[in-house]
C-alpha cells in the first residue's frame, strides 16, 4: 500500500477535517495529512517541501491562496499544488493556472474517490512535467544548465541580489586546448572529459547554486549571497586544482586545464551584461596569459 503525504492549507478546520476523513477512507492508498490554517502556516508548508502535493484553499481567512502559488513559483517547488475552492469563477481558475496550479477540485464534490484521483493524477503529471522542463532546460550531454537557461536564471538571481543587497559571483570558465583531446583521442573521450568536468563543478559548489554550459568547452558557475569577506581568487584556484586532476578514459589519463574569470554584483556592475561581459574579459584574458607563458 502507497503512502502520500498531503499538506492541507485551509483556513476552515472543519475542511481540513472533511478531507482527511475522506482520505482515511481509501482502501487502496495511504495518507499522512497534515493541516496548516493560515497563509504563513502555508508558506512555512511550502519551505518544507517535504510534502508529496498541497491542496489549497483560495480563500485563507481574508487572505489569497493565489500568493501561495506566486511563493510556491518562485521558489520553484517541484510537488504539485493543487486547489480545493467552492468559487467556479472561469477566470480565477486560469490565474491559478497561470501562476502553476496543477489542478483543481471543488469543495461539494469532495468524496475519497475523486480525492484519491486528483491526488495521485496531480503527483504523476508534476513529475511528468519536472523531467519535460529538465529536458528543455538542460544540455543533453553534461545534464548541466544550458546557455538559456543559465543566462535566464542569472537575471531572476540577480533581480533578487538587488533587492536584498546580497554579493553575487558570476564565474565563466573555459578548458584549454580541449580540441587536441578530441583529435588524439577520440570525440567520445571528449564527450568523457565534458562529463567529468560537469560532475566535478557540481560537486565543487554548494547546494543553492547553478552550474551551466555556455558551450562547447565552456562552463558557467552562478554563485549566490557570497559573504563579502570571502576571497573568490582561492576559490578560482581550487576550482582549477580540481578540473586538473587527470581523468581515466580507457587505458589514458587525460589531464586538463581551465581559466577562469569572475565578475560579482554588485562590484563590478548592475546589469547581467555588465557582468558577462566582465567575467568573460577576465577569462580571455587568463587563457592569453596562459598561451604566452606556455611559449
Amino acid at each position: 500500500m502507497k503512502e502520500y503525504s498531503v499538506a492541507v492549507i485551509d483556513d476552515s478546520p472543519d475542511d481540513c477535517f472533511a478531507i482527511t476523513r475522506q482520505l482515511s477512507k481509501d482502501p487502496h492508498h495511504r495518507y499522512r495529512v497534515e493541516s496548516f490554517h493560515s497563509l504563513k502556516a502555508g508558506v512555512d508548508a511550502l519551505n518544507q517541501a517535504d510534502f508529496d502535493l498541497f491542496l489549497v484553499d483560495l480563500d485563507l481567512g481574508g487572505e489569497s491562496g493565489m500568493d501561495l502559488l506566486r511563493h510556491a513559483r518562485d521558489l520553484a517547488i517541484p510537488k504539485p499544488v493543487v486547489i480545493v475552492t467552492g468559487n467556479d469563477n472561469p477566470a480565477v481558475d486560469m490565474e491559478a493556472l497561470d501562476l502553476g496550479a496543477t489542478d483543481f477540485i471543488n469543495k461539494n464534490e469532495i468524496n475519497t474517490q475523486t480525492l484519491s484521483r486528483t491526488i495521485r493524477h496531480a503527483i504523476t503529471r508534476k513529475a511528468h512535467e519536472i523531467k519535460l522542463q529538465f529536458a528543455a532546460n538542460h544540455d543533453g550531454l553534461t545534464r548541466l544548465a544550458h546557455k538559456h537557461h543559465f543566462e535566464q536564471e542569472f537575471e531572476r538571481a540577480l533581480a533578487r541580489h538587488q533587492r536584498n543587497g546580497n554579493q553575487l559571483a558570476l564565474v565563466l570558465l573555459d578548458l584549454n586546448e580541449f580540441k587536441p583531446v578530441n583529435d588524439q583521442h577520440g570525440h567520445r573521450a571528449g564527450d568523457h572529459v565534458l562529463q567529468t568536468v560537469a560532475e566535478r563543478l557540481s560537486q565543487w559548489v554548494r547546494g543553492g547554486d547553478l552550474v551551466g554550459r555556455l558551450g562547447g568547452d565552456e562552463f558557467g558557475i552562478l554563485l549566490e549571497d557570497i559573504d563579502p569577506s570571502t576571497k573568490l581568487e582561492p576559490l578560482l584556484a581550487d576550482i582549477r586544482e580540481k578540473i586538473a586532476e587527470p581523468i581515466s578514459y580507457s587505458d589514458y589519463h587525460i589531464q586538463i586545464t581551465s581559466s577562469a574569470g569572475v565578475a560579482t554584483f554588485p562590484n563590478d556592475g548592475h546589469q547581467s551584461s555588465q557582468l558577462f561581459e566582465t567575467a568573460d574579459g577576465r577569462m580571455y584574458l587568463e587563457k592569453g596569459q596562459r598561451a604566452t607563458s606556455t611559449n
